[in-house]
């Protein structure tokens, strides 16, 4: 009788065990996804942030970047800019801004300044101080 009991109580335990996980499986499943999709943003940042190092690394190098007479050849060699914002000088032309991902303030920028027929006016850096 005893070891009925025991029996008993262990499958009461499993089983509310059970309904329990069931009960948040919607909820855990959904924090799991929230870590992968952190995951995912965080190697895109760093993806992003390497393509900026190879862009700052040939203009420090003195590279003119001649090569590079397009808006599709930007984004094809340094992937997408972290904003496209209008330019202020020049009507109907926008520049293509890269710096590092989630350095807002203390980043080295270079702006690419591009008209409407998408092709490349100018080159303007700023360093980080």
């Amino acid at each position: 009788m005893k070891t009925f009991v025991n029996l008993t109580i262990l499958s009461s335990l499993v089983l509310l065990t059970g309904c329990t996980k069931i009960q948040y499986l919607d909820e855990a499943l959904r924090l799991q996804a929230y870590a992968a999709e952190g995951a995912a943003q965080a190697k895109q940042v760093a993806a992003q942030d390497a393509a900026f190092d190879k862009l700052w690394a040939r203009i420090t190098a003195g590279d003119a970047l001649a090569e590079l007479k397009t808006g599709a050849s930007i984004r094809a060699a340094f992937g997408e800019p972290v904003a496209v914002l209008p330019a202020r000088d020049h009507e109907g032309c926008v520049e293509f801004l890269y710096r590092y991902q989630v350095k807002y303030f203390n980043s080295s920028k270079v702006y690419f300044l591009v008209n409407a027929e998408d092709r490349v006016l100018s080159i303007r850096t700023e360093h980080a101080h």
